[in-house]
C-alpha cells in the first residue's frame, strides 16, 4: 500500500461514517439504505486500496462516478425523508397484524421444499447418489431445472418470513415445524449451486431483522451474516465451483491465504471492471435495455416474440482475472449512459428509503418484506445491478400472497385483513 492507498480508505472511511450518522440523524438508526448503499460502495472502493491482489489501477473519471452515484444516492434518501427528522418506533406500540404471516411462511416453504426436493430426486435417478457425491459440481449446472427451479427460487423467501414470524406471531403459534422447514429450504437454496441464492436470502433476512426489531439489531448481527456468507463462498468455491481460478498473485501475506482471494475478488472486482469498461474496451450491449430490461426481455423471448440474447455480460481483464459484473452504476453505464446511471442511482435512494420508512411505520409485516427484498438491490449495488428477473419474480410473489391472496380474503378471511 502507498500513501496515496492509505488516504483513500481513510477518507472513504470518512463518509460511510457520515453516512451512518446520517442515517441516524435523519431516519433513526445507523442500518439505512442510505448508509447500506454508501458503506457498500465505498467499503468496497476501500478493500481495493488494500492491494491484497494485483488490480488494474483505477482512473479518476472510476471515482467520481462512484462518488457522484453515492451523492445522489443520498440526495433522493434524503428527499425521500423530506428533509427532516423520521422516527418511527411509535407505531410499534400496537401489536403488528400477524395472523396471515404464518400461512405466508408455510405457503413459501412448503413450495421451496417441493421443488428442490423434486429436483434432487430426479438428479439421484439420473446420476445415482454415488455419482452426485463424487461430482458435487453437477449441482451448478444440472440441479436448477426449468420451470421447477423457480419453486427453489421461491426458497429465498423463507428466512426472512421465518424471522418475520419469529419476532411478531404469538409465542404459542411458534412450531418445531418452523425451524425444519427453515433448514430445509436453506439446504435446498445451497444445492442450486447458484452463491447468490444464499446471499440473497441470508441478506434479505438481515434487513427484515433491522425493520422488525431495529433496537436490538446491531453491527455484529450484521458482521455475524457477512461471515457466514465468507465460510459459504469458501466451501462453494473449493467443492463447488470448480472451474474458477482460486489463486492469484498479491500481497505477501495474502499469497498465504488463497482461499480468501476469491471472495476478495468478488468484493473489489466491479471498481477495476468498471474502468475497463469506461474506456471503452468492453462490447456495447446487444440491445437497448439489456440490463435494466432484462426481465421484460426473459419473459418475451420465452415466449418467442423476441430473439433470445445471451445473459452474461462481455467480460472485461482486471488483472488477476476476468471478470463481468461491474457495480449497480457501472451496468447501468454500459447499458444506456452515464446520465441515466446517476439518475438511476438518484431514484434508487428515493424508492428504497420510502419503502423503508413505510416498512417502519406500518403494522402490516408485508411492508417489511417488500423492503428487504428491494433493500437486496440496495446492498448488492457494490457488485451488480440487483434488480433483474429473480428479484422482480420474488417481489412479485410476495405482492401477489401478501398483499392480494392472503391479506385480499381469498384464503384468509376478510375480517383478519388489515
Amino acid at each position: 500500500m502507498s500513501v496515496a492507498d492509505v488516504t483513500w480508505v481513510f477518507f472513504l472511511l470518512g463518509l460511510c461514517l457520515v453516512s451512518v450518522q446520517l442515517s441516524r440523524f435523519y431516519l433513526g438508526h445507523w442500518f439505512t439504505p442510505l448508509s447500506i448503499y454508501a458503506c457498500a460502495n465505498l467499503g468496497s472502493l476501500g478493500l481495493y486500496h488494500l492491494r491484497l491482489l494485483d488490480l488494474v489501477k483505477l482512473s479518476l473519471a472510476t471515482y467520481g462516478l462512484a462518488l457522484a452515484s453515492v451523492a445522489l444516492f443520498t440526495l433522493g434518501s434524503l428527499m425521500a425523508c423530506g428533509w427532516r427528522v423520521r422516527r418511527h418506533d411509535a407505531a410499534w406500540n400496537e401489536r403488528p397484524r400477524t395472523k396471515n404471516l404464518a400461512a405466508f411462511f408455510y405457503t413459501v416453504a412448503i413450495l421451496a421444499n417441493t421443488g428442490w426436493l423434486l429436483a434432487a430426486v430426479i438428479l439421484v435417478l439420473r446420476f445415482g447418489v454415488g455419482g452426485l457425491l463424487r461430482n458435487l459440481w453437477l449441482l451448478q449446472t444440472e440441479f436448477q431445472m426449468q420451470f421447477i427451479g423457480y419453486l427453489n427460487v421461491i426458497g429465498i423467501l423463507v428466512a426472512p418470513a421465518y424471522i418475520l414470524k419469529r419476532f411478531h406471531a404469538p409465542v404459542a403459534s411458534r412450531r418445531p415445524l418452523d425451524h425444519v422447514l427453515l433448514l430445509l429450504a436453506l439446504v435446498g437454496l445451497v444445492l442450486s449451486g447458484i452463491k447468490s441464492y444464499l446471499t440473497f436470502t441470508a441478506i434479505a433476512a438481515g434487513l427484515v431483522w433491522s425493520v422488525a426489531r431495529p433496537r436490538a439489531f446491531r453491527a455484529g448481527h450484521f458482521a455475524l451474516i457477512l461471515a457466514g456468507l465468507l465460510v459459504f463462498f469458501v466451501f462453494y468455491n473449493k467443492q463447488i465451483d470448480l472451474f474458477v481460478h482460486a489463486e492469484y498473485r498479491g500481497a505477501d501475506f495474502f499469497a498465504r491465504l488463497p482461499w480468501l482471494h476469491r471472495p476478495y475478488l468478488y468484493a473489489v472486482g466491479s471498481w477495476p471492471a468498471l474502468d475497463i469498461l469506461s474506456q471503452g474496451d468492453v462490447a456495447p450491449p446487444p440491445r437497448f435495455g439489456h440490463v435494466i430490461l432484462e426481465p421484460l426481455w426473459k419473459t418475451i423471448s420465452s415466449f418467442g416474440f423476441a430473439p433470445y440474447q445471451p445473459k452474461p455480460l462481455p467480460f472485461a481483464n482486471i488483472g488477476p482475472d476476468m471478470f463481468n459484473v461491474y457495480s449497480f452504476v457501472g451496468e447501468i453505464l454500459w447499458d444506456i449512459g452515464l446520465w441515466p446511471a446517476l439518475v438511476f442511482s438518484w431514484l434508487l435512494g428515493l424508492i428504497a428509503t420510502r419503502l423503508y420508512i413505510r416498512a417502519r411505520s406500518c403494522r402490516y409485516w408485508g411492508h417489511q418484506l417488500i423492503y428487504a427484498l428491494f433493500g437486496y438491490g440496495v446492498f448488492i449495488s457494490l457488485f451488480q445491478y440487483g434488480y433483474r428477473f429473480n428479484t422482480l419474480f420474488l417481489l412479485g410473489i410476495a405482492y401477489l400472497f401478501g398483499f392480494v391472496v392472503l391479506r385480499g380474503g381469498v384464503f384468509v378471511a376478510r375480517s383478519a385483513r388489515d
